[in-house]
């Protein structure tokens, strides 16, 4: 397995943080645009509510599939294909002409954001050191709470300035900035971000003796 240099792995820890924080900023763009979106596409409140479903549902169950595909594939290939459609996702969504297709661009939006916690912590279980793995979680997943704060000051002046299709495409455009800096940063060292392969029968082993058995950690 090759090594990484301690200032490379905690610029890894970065791009883990920052791909945190897009994670947050572009599923928060629909409920602080949501005013404008009822109004132009001429929605009830239940109706906007199936909006908000389409993202829950798919990501709940990539959030299951997800962690073995990492397993198996890696996050050197699986966390940017899976920053690629999140991304797309969200543009798509500003020029999405009708509720159907923004639906449709929710759940996919759903579905790839769903990896990046799996991604995250294979990476940090990989390249950093058990002794600060703690810490390098903590950081990556601070990102929810910066992604949190900035996206109603950022979605907002986007908003108003240049309406909220700008807010999506925006926002989503983001995530191809990340993935040129994450592909750089991890081109020489992929065979340490590689998968490892496994029958989906072996990786569900562990699923099926939790909910046989009720060994949920207590």
């Amino acid at each position: 397995m090759q090594k990484f240099s301690s200032e490379r792995i905690w610029i890894i820890c970065g791009f883990l943080f920052l791909g945190t924080v897009l994670n947050y900023l572009d599923r928060q763009v629909l409920s602080l645009t949501a005013e404008k979106i009822i109004r132009e596409y001429h929605l009830t409140n239940e109706s906007f509510g199936y909006l908000l479903a389409a993202f829950r549902h798919s990501y709940a169950i990539l959030q299951i599939g997800g962690g073995w595909l990492v397993d198996r594939f890696g996050p050197r290939i699986i966390y940017p294909v899976a920053v690629a459609v999140w991304s797309s996702a969200g543009m798509l969504s500003g020029v999405a002409g009708s509720v159907g297709s923004l639906s449709a661009c929710r759940a996919l939006l759903g579905a790839a954001e769903a990896f990046n916690w799996p991604c995250a912590l294979k990476v940090t279980q990989r390249l950093v050191p058990a002794g600060m793995r703690a810490f390098a979680n903590g950081l990556f997943n601070s990102g929810m709470a910066a992604g949190a704060v900035l996206a109603p000051l950022i979605i907002t002046v986007l908003t108003l300035r240049f309406g909220f299709r700008a807010a999506f495409v925006v926002t989503g455009a983001l995530g191809f900035v990340w993935l040129s800096g994450w592909l750089a940063i991890t081109r020489r060292n992929g065979e340490s971000l590689g998968g490892t392969p496994a029958s989906v029968r072996a990786s569900l082993a562990p699923l099926g003796s939790i909910l046989l058995n009720g060994d949920f950690g207590n």
